[in-house]
């Protein structure tokens, strides 16, 4: 009888650690290659990885949000300042970037987030995800001598939650979005096309921050910037194109390990250390 408990209890056993080794692998997925991350969640623009902390500047709050609390943006003068790292220069070669976001009023070329000099009119960025109206977005990614943007109507809607996210895996760009209501992830229609053909090395503009909450220089005008009134929470990027899959569980609430990958490894030995403790 004593061997067949021992014999049950190590079948359990080895039950048990395949389902943790199971779950981990999949976890990582979405942790793997997260170069920073926004959460808000300690009512701070602090990048969850280290790697580049933001600065607030002007109107901006930091509220309730998607999880925990998010940053609120006036429209009149208030974005996030990100400095430029040298880790965000793997960035040509392909990105993700996501947030959940919440628009009270959508203005044309305001910027849920961008990294450049302009927010348009020319190759003048390395990513933009921005509002053109109450509803509607324009997107891209440029390379040298070409702005890769594609505009979509009718994704978002005023005073909801809404998950975005533009990837780019050095052939083309596509962007998806997914109402908090159902998850569901759509790759909205564009007349300029949607995925968007843009062949890597992205630019990245190095001498420039990423920027949350502001579009710069309108039309190619510097100084007619225009800023976002609406709320933005879990803003993260990654260094690869994530898969239609990891997007998926993004869009149903899934929230990485920021910027920590799983190291079954460590959580396997953790959890056998509990076991023989007991």
């Amino acid at each position: 009888m004593e061997v067949g408990v021992r014999v049950f209890v190590s079948f359990v056993t080895f039950l048990f650690f395949l389902i943790l080794i199971i779950s981990g692998n999949v976890t990582a997925d979405i942790n793997k290659g997260i170069v920073s991350a926004w959460t808000f969640d300690d009512g701070t623009p602090k990048d969850s990885t280290g790697v580049s902390n933001g600065t607030v500047n002007g109107g901006v709050e930091f509220i309730a949000g998607k999880f925990g609390k998010a940053a609120s943006f006036n429209g009149k003068d208030g974005f996030i300042s990100v400095p430029h790292k040298k880790a965000y220069d793997v960035l040509a070669n392909g990105l993700t970037v996501s947030a959940w976001i919440n628009v009270r009023n959508g203005k044309d070329h305001s910027a849920i987030a961008f990294k450049g000099t302009k927010i348009g009119w020319g190759a003048n960025y390395l990513f933009r995800i921005c509002t053109t109206s109450n509803t509607g977005m324009t997107w891209g990614v440029c390379i040298a001598g070409t702005e890769g943007w594609f505009a979509t109507n009718n994704v978002i809607q005023p005073n909801q939650w809404f998950f975005v996210c533009l990837t780019a895996d050095g052939k083309q760009a596509i962007a998806h979005v997914a109402s908090e209501k159902d998850g569901k992830v759509n790759i909205p229609q564009s007349g300029e096309g949607n995925p968007k053909p843009i062949v890597a090395p992205y630019l990245t503009f190095p001498d420039r921050p990423i920027e949350i909450g502001v579009g710069r220089a309108y039309g190619g005008t510097v100084g007619d910037d225009r800023y976002l009134d609406g709320i933005v929470d879990d803003l993260i990027i990654w260094d690869r194109a994530l898969t239609e899959d990891e997007i998926a569980e993004l869009a149903k609430g899934k929230r990485p390990n920021v910027g920590l990958a799983v190291d079954v490894q460590n959580k396997l030995a953790s959890t056998w250390g509990n076991i023989k403790t007991k």
